[in-house]
This record gives C-alpha cells, structure tokens and sequence, in this order.
C-alpha cells in the first residue's frame, strides 16, 4: 500500500441481510458515481450505513443489523470482511474482522453485543435521550421527540472508537494500516447532525440547521483563501527577488507568435480570476505588447515574466478551478441572487441589483444545495468514497435532473467515488447504465 494514497472502492457484497437479502454492488470505475435504486426496504440506506461505519471504524453500529457477512473490495486487491458467527445466547454473538491481501489474511474477532448497553449507558448525553420504556428498546430524541431504535441510536451518536480501544484492536497493525488508508463521507441529506463539544459532557449533539452550516461554509472558504493567497504571495516574492539574476542567465526565448500567444492566454486568466474576486488590483498582471521589432532582449525578458506569471498563477488553480465550478453550479440554480467571492468574508449572497444580503437569508432548498456542492467540491480528498442517500428529499423536480450532471462534473474535477442511493427517477435521468438495482430477491 502507498503512503498516503487512499483505497478505492470497487465492489461490495452483504450476504444474509436481515435475514433474506443477498447484495453484491459493482461500482462504476470510469465515471465513479454509482447509483442504487429498488423498493423500500431492501437495504439500500442501510448498505450505505454499513459501508459508512465499516470504513469510519464505527463498528458497533453493526450491533443489531442482521447479517452473516459484510464485504468490501478495493482496487488494490484488499479485502475487508466483517463476518457474525452467532451463538446460542445473542449476547454472546461474535463477530470476525477479516483484512485480506493476496495470500496474506489477518483475522480479528470481538463481541459487540454485549457492548451495546454500555455505549448507550456510558457514551451518550442523557440530556437529549431517554429510553421509551424499559423493555422495547426505543428511544426518545428530546431534540425533535423522534423515536429511535437501538440501531438508530448507535448509528447516529455511537462512539466510533469503542471497539478499536481494546487492546487486541489496537495491536494490529494491519487494521491502523487499513484505516489510514480508507476514507468515506457520508451525506444524509434528511439528517443533518453537528457534533460539538463541551465542558458539561463528552459528547453534545444537537440538530443542524442549515443556516450555521452556510456561514460556516463561508467562513472555511475565507481561510482556504486567505491560505492560498499567502502562499500565492510567497510564490511571487521568491519570484521576483530572483528575477534579475535569473534574467542574467537567462538565454532561451520563445518565438514571438507563441509568446504573444501565451501573454494573451495570462491576460484572460488573470482578468477571470478578477471577476470572480480571487485577485484584485493589489495583484496586477498588466502584460505589455511586444515590440514589433523582436528585439531579442525583450523577447528574453518577456519570457521569463510569462514563465514566472505561470508558475504564480499554479498556486492559485485548484483552489479556483473548484471555485468557479462551485459558482457555476450554483449560480444557475439561484433566482435573483448570486453567490459571489470577497476576499474579506469569503462566500456572499448578492442580489439583482447589487445589494449584500446575508447567507442564512437563502431558502432552506438554497442552504441545502450550497452546503452539499460546498462539501463536495472542498471537503472530499481524491478517491474518498462519498455516499448521498436520498438526495432527492431536499430538491424539488428542476435540481432533481441538475443533480447527476453536476455530480459526475464535480466528481471529474475532485475524483472521489460515490455511492448514491435514490428512489426518484429524475435523479437517474436516463442514465441506466450507472444504476444497480437492489431486488426483492436479493
């Protein structure tokens, strides 16, 4: 395994699911978006689940989900199985971790269940949650009364480290190793949940409006900005402090035509990076016309600054490149605004006749959109695997057919994996070949 080169996901298999369903999912390697549809209750969310906390190391979530095996495979040949032997007492049950790689196989086994009250018990604020009664085990969301069961319970506020706290966990080396390298971010549109900490307990959870979420959206940008800008003025410093020297040297120079060529080509690239707020007049690149005579020391001048103006301008692509297709995207949505960059507050809201309005003033469908184009376009790390469900609960039927153009546009640029699962039609818009059905008979 590379250093620091995370794993792709190729395929997954769950076998005895809920007791009936036999899954195994293929996912689309070229366009990296694959798309799981099929009837309620077949396990389209909860595969999603268990391929969030499978790979987010959120291993008691599989407590109560019945199963016999959980498998995942990655481009390199790694396999990870997560396998329930279950004993005559269900508190008992154990359950194999199984990392394999070509002939090389590791094996961990542990028990969850019996686990289970204890991280209700001991790991979760008892001011948010009670427990319905004694014997059914439900339980009350005193944030929106909502009744939870156990799963749910776990799913949702679990602590993902109980398990690889133990020691036998910790020893593998194999397992950190496969962790390091495996990256999943999960969007559940119809839950969002912000984790915050406290004094008063471990863990506070509370419910996650979108507004907070816009403005700290807004807030991230402005430091990605301020960072690349300062790296950006570094860049050009060092640049110009060695100009002269390196001019001195300097002996190679382009043709005139190619030249003219690539100042035109700098001059529009500087002058889009304006409009979209990037760099303003503190950061000019006013390109001079060449002499019509071809003097050769001007060519040789000229050359290097196009050269050095290149080399700037590389700080500032990825950052852009995401930023304009994050405008883009967007602004084609919107209806009398438009999202734009200041270097000073990062995101704002403009409206048609110029005027500021505040982010959480947009529309809960508008907050929505913005937030998840925002964590995909800078929040995802190249081959993380990004999961959706139903991202359709929070478009109406014009976003719904936007959503898979802009996704395999947005994919294409970041190049992460995603794993989507959708009842609604207009979300796969007649792109049948990226869908895998999920049937009743498994």
């Amino acid at each position: 395994m590379i250093e620091n080169e995370l794993l792709r996901l190729t395929h997954i298999q769950a076998r005895g699911l809920f007791g009936m369903y036999d899954h195994e999912i293929h996912l689309n390697m070229d366009d990296r978006v694959t798309l799981l549809h099929g009837p309620n209750g077949v396990g389209k969310t909860t595969l999603l689940q268990m391929v969030n906390a499978l790979m987010s190391k959120n291993l008691s979530f599989f407590a109560l989900i019945p199963m016999q095996s959980f498998t995942m495979h990655f481009h390199d040949s790694t396999k990870i199985e997560l396998s329930s032997n279950e004993g005559r007492n269900a508190a008992e049950d154990t359950h194999l971790l199984t990392l394999s790689k070509g002939k090389e196989k590791n094996t961990v086994s542990f028990k969850i269940r019996r686990i289970v009250n204890d991280l209700i018990k001991e790991k979760i604020d008892f001011d948010f949650l009670r427990p319905l009664d004694r014997d059914s085990g439900l339980w009350i969301d005193m944030h929106n009364d909502e009744v939870l069961t156990e799963s749910e319970v776990i799913s949702r506020y679990g602590y993902s480290g109980s398990l690889l706290d133990h020691k036998e966990m910790n020893s593998n080396e194999w397992l950190k190793d496969f962790f390091d390298h495996a990256k999943v971010h999960f969007i559940q549109v119809q839950r969002l949940i912000q984790i915050e900490s406290n004094r008063r307990t471990r863990y506070h959870m509370k419910p996650l409006h979108a507004g907070p979420r816009v403005i700290e959206c807004s807030r991230d940008f402005h430091r990605r900005l301020d960072a690349m800008m300062a790296n950006y003025g570094r860049s050009a410093q060092a640049l110009d402090q060695s100009f002269p020297q390196r001019l001195i040297s300097a002996s190679q120079s382009l043709e005139p035509a190619k030249l003219q060529e690539k100042m035109q080509e700098l001059a529009n690239k500087t002058a889009n990076l304006k409009e979209m707020g990037i760099l303003d007049e503190a950061y000019p690149f006013n390109i001079p016309q060449l002499d019509d005579q071809g003097d050769s020391t001007q060519a040789r001048v000229m050359t290097l600054y196009v050269q050095d103006t290149e080399k700037k301008l590389e700080v500032l692509e990825d950052l852009t490149n995401r930023a304009h297709m994050f405008l883009e995207n967007i602004n084609q949505k919107f209806r009398h605004k438009q999202i734009q960059i200041d270097r000073d507050a990062g995101l704002v809201v403009e409206g048609d006749e110029g005027q500021k309005l505040p982010l959480d003033s947009l529309s809960s469908g508008e907050q929505h959109e913005l937030v998840l184009h925002y964590d995909l376009l800078f929040r995802v790390p190249s081959n993380t695997v990004v999961l959706i469900d139903e991202p359709e609960l929070s478009l109406h039927l014009t976003w719904q057919k936007k959503f898979l153009p802009d996704l395999l546009e947005i994919v294409g640029l970041c190049q992460f994996d995603a794993l989507i699962a959708t009842h609604s039609p207009y979300i796969i818009d007649g792109r049948n070949d990226l869908t895998v059905p999920l049937t009743d008979s498994g």
